[in-house]
């Protein structure tokens, strides 16, 4: 072996922490003691040019080492000069309890003449840092388990099991005082409580400060790329996946991903792909979308686990989107199976928790002049709400706020400007924003959006676009830029009314609660259903507001108006919406029970006193003969309502003209005109059947009668 190979595997072992760390890597002394002829000092085992000297037990440099051909040479020539074991005379020597260091350096140094030596527990560990390969930080996205779910899609690497050491390249920081520290601990850990006690620090999450448009764009993206693993799951043969895999990179998959689920909210798709997750656990790669009798096994599994009926309904509603929205037509049979569609339905249903209305706003009003600063902002965000009937979330989206002034300057609505909001996809509102209107007066004569606006001012608060209409108070009690989460307005609500922010079994107090109390109010005092559709934005394209908003401009004048009438009987003390239906009137408001009338509320309508009604029927008999008889109920409410109008006197049962008979149709009862010796047909030239007699006919005022036969009987000219 030549010298040059020799000397290679030299520098590898002594470049290797582990043969310093067997060889015992000390460091000379920092003082050098003038005993046997000293050597240059070294400082922490360091010389002035940065290489570590070798140093063995003894304190013997690499020079003087080469001198000897074996450690037993060496430790034979000391044992002739000390007479006895020289290691372990080493550990008497370098025993702390006997004596000191000082000592234990004089005595070596008296001994063998050389320089005194200690071990260097800190040039050891620097020197062990120094060996560790310096790799720079990288995205989280790319490191540890999410570089395995945001990868290839492959879990379970072997790389979740290997552990490396790695360093970061830390740049210098200095130390920093312990007073300092603490200081600023105690000032984090402070709470600032306002003059009657309540505070929002308690309630408002320390949480990463973005606006609304960048969460929903992280919740969207965090969606789309669990979907994207969750489809390797899926059959090779399926649409969605023949799309994917048609896509080369990541980004087009994504891309795919994105326009395939274009218009959904990112909670929905977070909410599906957790179930489609669980099911794909259950069913193995390959096997989804699976079959009926999979997917009722599954069920039943999940039932017998002690699963809630209301996740196995939301595994079929994931089901059905994956048919829809995926094009997964076989699921089809699945999402219509009677047996799957049992598995998910409770035995007993549940009660609804529904948001129960505001019933103080009265003190919400009075707090929105004596609060703080930040329960005025936040009492004029939820009195928007309450007035605007507006779901939270759609508040905390507007990007413009409007107010309507009138001539005199006056502020009588407030409107907010939304483009995100639950029904945007909806025919009614596509390519509109959705109006929040609220007037600026409700159940107190104060003008609550003056208030909130002074309070928004005094604390540095814009309008949208800068700020939401809510936004969440730091920890320094400055405006964030992301909204006040709909759980945080709740327990903030609840504190200011209860003083707890807890949820009270008895009466559940929420945001939801904002867009039902003015709809409540509107219920109670009579106003007709299209007028609170209308109110509560109602997108349904059935009801025809599809038209009335298409053509109107404003067609929220007319529920605007019928609401501001509740609000002035509500001030005025003419309508009590919070007590019981006996009471909600007060003397005056309602009809008397003393015989004497008195006008109804404006929000009703009196009902006609008089009804025409028609003695001819327009319906054929073929029409009639395939109607279904009417039930028990529509009889006697037929029948209380004919008994009534026999007080009038105004209507006569049919008779028929002169010369012809009545026939009647034993079960829809229509009457038919024909001669007295006419036995098969009728004038209308329908044959007469089985179900037509002349005898026990129950001929009535509202008897319906062929209007074919009418018009054949009736004289020409």
């Amino acid at each position: 072996m030549s010298d040059a190979t020799t000397e290679c595997q030299d520098l590898a072992m002594c470049d290797s922490f582990s043969h310093l760390v067997e060889q015992g890597w000390n460091s000379e002394c920092a003082e050098s003691l003038d005993v046997g002829g000293g050597h240059s000092l070294v400082e922490d085992g360091f010389d002035p040019s940065g290489v570590v000297p070798w140093t063995g037990l003894l304190g013997v440099d690499a020079a003087e080492r080469s001198q000897h051909s074996s450690f037993e040479e060496f430790t034979g020539e000391a044992e002739q000069n000390l007479g006895v074991n020289p290691l372990s005379h080493f550990d008497s020597l370098l025993d702390g309890s006997s004596v000191s260091s000082v000592q234990q350096s004089t005595v070596l140094g008296a001994r063998f003449g050389v320089d005194p030596v200690v071990p260097n527990v800190a040039a050891c560990v620097d020197a062990a840092y120094a060996m560790i390969p310096v790799e720079p930080p990288k995205p989280v996205w790319e490191q540890g388990v999410w570089a395995d779910i945001f990868g290839d899609g492959v879990f379970l690497k072997h790389s979740w099991t290997s552990v490396g050491l790695k360093k970061l390249p830390l740049p210098f920081a200095p130390a920093t005082s312990d007073a300092a520290v603490g200081t600023d601990h105690k000032r984090a850990k402070r709470l600032k409580v306002s003059a009657d006690g309540l505070t929002h620090e308690d309630i408002v999450i320390n949480k990463t400060d973005q606006t609304w448009q960048e969460e929903r764009e992280s919740l969207a993206q965090c969606a789309l790329k669990r979907w994207l693993v969750v489809s390797s799951y899926f059959q090779a043969k399926t649409v969605i996946r023949t799309q994917l895999d048609g896509e080369p990179t990541e980004l087009g998959k994504l891309t795919l991903l994105a326009d395939v689920f274009r218009g959904r909210a990112p909670a929905t798709l977070l909410k599906r792909v957790r179930s489609v997750e669980k099911m794909c656990s259950a069913f193995g790669v390959g096997n989804f979308p699976p079959d009926e009798p999979a997917v009722y096994k599954f069920f039943a599994a999940e039932r017998s686990s002690g699963a809630p009926p209301s996740r196995l309904k939301g595994c079929l509603e994931a089901l059905s989107f994956c048919r829809h929205v995926l094009s997964m037509d076989q699921l089809g049979q699945v999402v219509q199976s009677r047996r799957c569609i049992g598995a998910t339905t409770a035995e007993v249903p549940g009660v609804v928790a529904q948001a129960a209305p505001l019933k103080v706003l009265k003190t919400l009003h009075s707090r929105l002049v004596t609060g703080d600063t930040w329960d005025k902002i936040f009492i004029g965000a939820i009195l928007f709400a309450v007035y605007s009937r507006a779901r939270w979330s759609d508040l905390m989206h507007c990007t413009e706020v409007i107010l309507d002034r009138d001539h005199n300057n006056v502020l009588g609505f407030i409107e907010g400007h939304t483009a995100s909001h639950k029904t945007m996809r909806a025919e009614m509102f596509k390519h509109q924003f959705l109006p929040l209107k609220a007037p600026a007066f409700g159940v107190t004569d104060d003008c609550w959006p003056e208030l909130w606006l002074e309070g928004r001012h005094s604390a540095g608060v814009m309008l949208p676009p800068f700020h939401t209409i809510m936004p969440a108070p730091d920890c320094d009690g400055n405006p964030a830029q992301r909204p006040l989460t709909s759980n945080e307005a709740s327990q903030w609500l609840r504190k200011l009314l209860t003083g707890e922010k807890k949820v009270d079994v008895h009466r559940k107090i929420s945001v939801h609660s904002c867009k039902v109390t003015c709809l409540s109010f509107c219920a109670k005092y009579g106003v007709d259903a299209m007028t609170r559709l209308q109110l509560g934005y109602h997108s349904n394209s059935g009801s025809g507001l599809r038209m009335l908003h298409t053509y109107s401009r404003d067609a929220a004048s007319e529920p605007l108006a019928r609401l501001i009438q509740v609000l002035d009987d509500i001030r005025a003390a003419k309508f009590l919406p919070d007590s019981t239906r006996s009471g909600r009137f007060a003397q005056g408001s309602a009809a008397s029970t003393c015989g004497v009338k008195v006008p109804m509320p404006s929000g009703r309508v009196e009902p006609n006193q008089v009804e025409w009604v028609d003695l001819v029927s327009n319906k054929s008999e073929s029409e009639s003969d395939e109607e279904v008889a009417t039930s028990s109920s529509d009889e006697s409410s037929q029948e209380e309502f004919q008994e009534e109008q026999k007080r009038y006197q105004v209507y006569l049962p049919p008779e028929p003209p002169a010369g012809y008979v009545f026939w009647q149709h034993s079960r829809m009862k229509t009457l038919h005109l024909t001669l007295p010796e006419y036995k098969k047909v009728f004038m209308c030239n329908r044959p007469i059947g089985p179900l037509h007699t002349q005898h026990n006919m129950s001929i009535r005022y509202d008897t319906p009668v062929c209007r074919q036969c009418v018009s054949a009987t009736s004289p020409k000219g």
